[in-house]
């Protein structure tokens, strides 16, 4: 849990390194979620998606935060969107 303490600390210079790389914003989003900061973990996944609209690992996590959130319907409709695209 150290490290990914600390690579959540470290992201306004992660994103500052390259800010419009979706993949980033991704993994970022990861270590919200792995954070339990799941409304943060959104913001980096619906950025990316913004970036990449053919990023379909961004809409697979952001679906994932749903289903933790028990939003099913949403899930679904973000599985739907980046599944065909993995």
């Amino acid at each position: 849990m150290p490290i990914i303490n600390s690579l959540a600390s470290i992201n306004p210079l992660a994103l500052s390194l390259d800010e419009n790389n979706a993949t980033t914003l991704v993994k970022l989003g990861r270590c919200y979620r792995m954070l339990d900061k799941y409304e943060e973990a959104i913001k980096f996944y619906d950025k990316a998606i913004e970036i990449d609209p053919k990023l379909g690992s961004a809409y697979i996590n952001k679906g994932a935060m749903h289903l933790i959130n028990e939003e099913w319907k949403e899930a679904a409709l973000q599985y739907e969107k980046g599944l065909p695209l993995m």
